[in-house]
């Protein structure tokens, strides 16, 4: 029991720091999400909207949004 209880600490962790990671990669480039609260179904489709001019910093996003989608 133990073991599953670390586990999901980890997740849990791991996930805050997947997302605050995105957030902070989004604020860097001026991109801030005003309309609500985060990690909403608006929020999610907010995200799956940002585009980026630079390909380094497209992927960089689908990285940093690959990683909350697979934590959760």
């Amino acid at each position: 029991m133990r073991d599953l209880t670390r586990a999901r600490m980890d997740t849990s962790m791991h996930l805050m720091r997947a997302r605050q990671q995105l957030l902070a990669f989004l604020l860097r480039h001026g991109r801030t999400y005003d309309t609500g609260k985060h990690w909403t179904q608006r929020h999610r489709s907010w995200l799956a909207g940002q585009t980026f001019d630079q390909p380094a910093h497209q992927l960089v996003f689908q990285d940093y949004l690959e990683a909350v989608w697979t934590t959760q």
